[in-house]
């Protein structure tokens, strides 16, 4: 809980430095918020369908942007919940139409990440201890902006889980985000 008590603080900190720069960033820039759900999986094929994510972001221009957010990776051994709380850049590419529009976008995430697995009290925790590791947190995606609003999102992110048997665990999420 910390660290997302830390987390918020941050992000809450780049936005107020950031909102203050709304007249030399132009209309690009901006607070967002973003839910996605979705599913992650193993190395060994393990799925859970019920993966959720939510993010709080600043766009500081075109191109890059910050994000702080939590990831329910999800129960994907039945013995044990995953969850991430991380902090990323996000650096966006925007690829303009026929009319030289760019509501398409392809989006690249890198950062930090802290995932913390609970074991299930019914099952031995030396089987299935408890871990929480910190670690690199990647991610590449697509989004539309529908208007500029309102924008969708197809992701996957990785997360490092620490655990041998896990490894790392992508999650594969399709979402909506509001800019203020």
């Amino acid at each position: 809980m910390k660290i997302v008590v830390k987390l918020f603080w941050v992000i809450f900190a780049l936005c107020a430095f950031g909102s203050s720069s709304l007249a030399i960033a132009g209309e690009n820039s901006g607070v967002y918020i973003y839910g996605a759900a979705g599913q992650s999986m193993t190395s060994q094929g393990l799925t859970n369908p019920q993966a959720f994510m939510l993010l709080l972001g600043y766009q500081f221009n075109q191109k890059w942007a910050v994000e702080g957010g939590y990831t329910d990776i999800g129960d994907i051994t039945n013995y044990a919940k995953e969850t991430a709380t991380s902090l990323t850049a996000v650096r966006t590419w925007n690829v303009p139409d026929y009319q030289g529009r760019s509501a398409f976008s392809i989006i690249a995430k890198f950062g930090i990440a802290q995932v913390k697995t609970k074991d299930d009290p019914s099952v031995a925790s030396i089987i299935y201890p408890s871990n929480t590791k910190k670690g690199a947190t990647l991610g590449l995606g697509a989004k539309y902006d529908f208007d500029n609003n309102w924008s969708g999102r197809f992701e996957v992110d990785t997360f490092d889980t620490g655990r041998n048997d896990l490894g790392r665990i992508p999650v594969y999420s399709l979402g909506l985000g509001y800019k203020f």
